[in-house]
């Protein structure tokens, strides 16, 4: 089989409502570990569903997704947001929580979305003081800081 099967298998039981589904989930991932290209990015990042029932389950892909380098990492989710939002916006917020919490990561993905296009920046920023307003005890600094680098 190829990567596209394996990613169409992602995409076919990203709800993970039975124990074959995850199972199923699981196998496709496993198939994936050692193919990490860019191009496949997005396709990964668009599984993401806040309908999905087996939240550890879903976790196995954060953790691949973030075993990729940093950078390409970075910018394949700093793309695939405005996709994301429509189905998988609790997942963004973990996502870029997630990316707050490491200052590499955080200044990192600070120099990406400072020179993408106004409408990203505007994303990102509106997503952060989401984040911020949520939680101000244990983000509000690191929020504050991210956006006053991004500019």
């Amino acid at each position: 089989m190829d990567v596209n099967t394996y990613i169409k298998d992602l995409q076919k039981n990203k709800l993970l409502r039975t124990q074959e589904e995850c199972e199923a989930f699981d196998n496709a991932l496993e198939k994936l570990l050692n193919y990490q290209s860019k191009e496949i990015l997005e396709d990964l990042f668009l599984v993401f569903d806040d309908s999905a029932k087996e939240e550890e389950v879903m976790f196995g892909l954060i953790h691949f997704l973030e075993d990729y380098e940093m950078n390409t990492y970075l910018n394949g989710l700093a793309k695939s947001l405005p996709k994301m939002l429509q189905n998988a916006k609790e997942w963004v917020l973990i996502l870029n929580k997630r990316i707050l919490n490491s200052e590499q990561y955080r200044n990192a993905y600070a120099e990406i979305i400072k020179v993408m296009e106004e409408q990203y920046k505007k994303l990102i920023i509106n997503l952060m003081n989401e984040i911020k307003l949520d939680n101000p005890k244990k983000f509000e600094s690191l929020v504050n800081d991210f956006i006053s680098k991004i500019g």
